[in-house]
C-alpha cells in the first residue's frame, strides 16, 4: 500500500485577499472623525478615531511645522514613549502624517506629522485637588510612584512632573502620567537644555540639562505637599525636597502600602 506525502502547497481562499485593502464594516482605516481638543502655544491635540478605537493625537501648531528644532522635539518625545509600557503612563503606537481632513461641517483641519497616543478618558489631578478632597488619594500615590519607579528604572526622566500631568481615568481612578514634550534620557545625544515648570522644578534643574531622576523626586515631594496626605507623607514630601535626597526616596513608603 503507497503512501502519499503531504503537499506543501497550501491553497489560500482567494476570497479574503482584499480584507486589508478594504474598510469592513463601516471601520475605517483612516483616522476619522477628528476632532480639536486642546491648543498650547506649541502643540494641538487632536481626539480621532481609528479601527473604532478613540486615539489621541499630538501635532505641532501650524506656524511650527516647518522648524526643524521642535520637529525633533516631537519625534524625540515619541522615541521615548515606544521605550515605556506601563498602565500607569500613556501608551503610545508610533508616528504618522496625517493630511488635511474635512469635517462633517465642510471645515479642513490641518494635522500634519503627529504622535498617536491613547486617548485618556479622565480629568487631570490639578482638577481633582480642589473638587475632591476626600478623593482615594492612597492609592493615587501608590499608582503615581510604580509608575516612576518604572519609568526612572528605564533610565527616563519626565522633568516636568505636576498635577496636570497626571490623569486620573473615570474609569477605575487610575493614575495615567502624560506629556513627555520635555522628557529626557542619557542615550538621547540632542535637545539637550534647562527645562521645567517652576513651582515643581529642582532648584537644579534651572541650570543643568543633564537628565536626572532626582529632578521627578523634587517634584513629586512637591505634588506629595499638595494632596491632602496625613501621617509619615509630609515627612517623605521634606525628604524629595531636601538638597540631600536619595535617587529614589520613595521605595521605603511605596513598600508600605
Amino acid at each position: 500500500m503507497s503512501t502519499k506525502e503531504p503537499s506543501n502547497n497550501i491553497n489560500l481562499d482567494n476570497s479574503f485577499s482584499g480584507f486589508a485593502e478594504e474598510d469592513v464594516e463601516h471601520v475605517s482605516r483612516k483616522f476619522t472623525e477628528v476632532s480639536l481638543l486642546k491648543e498650547t502655544a506649541t502643540h494641538q491635540l487632536f481626539k480621532s478615531k481609528h479601527f473604532g478605537r478613540w486615539y489621541l493625537l499630538k501635532a505641532l501648531c501650524p506656524h511650527l511645522r516647518k522648524s526643524e528644532f521642535h520637529r525633533q522635539m516631537l519625534r524625540k518625545e515619541m522615541e521615548i514613549l515606544m521605550q515605556l509600557q506601563h498602565p500607569g503612563i500613556v501608551g503610545c503606537s508610533g508616528m504618522e502624517y496625517i493630511a488635511d481632513y474635512t469635517d462633517s461641517q465642510g471645515e479642513t483641519i490641518s494635522i500634519g506629522e503627529c504622535i498617536v497616543l491613547e486617548f485618556i478618558d479622565g480629568q487631570p489631578l490639578s482638577e481633582l485637588l480642589s473638587s475632591s478632597p476626600r478623593y482615594g488619594w492612597k492609592g493615587v500615590v501608590s499608582e503615581l510612584l510604580d509608575a516612576l519607579d518604572y519609568m526612572h528604572a528605564a533610565g527616563i526622566t519626565h522633568r516636568d512632573l505636576k498635577p496636570s500631568n497626571i490623569m486620573l481615568t473615570h474609569n477605575g481612578q487610575h493614575v495615567k502620567i502624560i506629556d513627555f514634550s520635555l522628557a529626557d534620557t542619557n542615550s538621547h545625544a540632542i535637545l539637550k537644555h534647562p527645562s521645567g515648570t517652576r513651582r515643581y522644578m529642582a532648584p537644579e534643574q534651572e541650570t543643568m540639562s543633564t537628565p536626572d531622576v532626582r529632578n521627578d523626586i523634587y517634584s513629586l515631594g512637591v505634588i506629595l505637599s499638595e494632596l491632602p496626605l496625613k501621617g509619615f507623607w509630609p515627612a517623605i514630601a521634606r525628604r524629595c525636597n531636601s538638597p540631600s535626597r536619595s535617587v529614589m526616596p520613595t521605595l521605603p513608603p511605596y513598600r508600605l502600602m
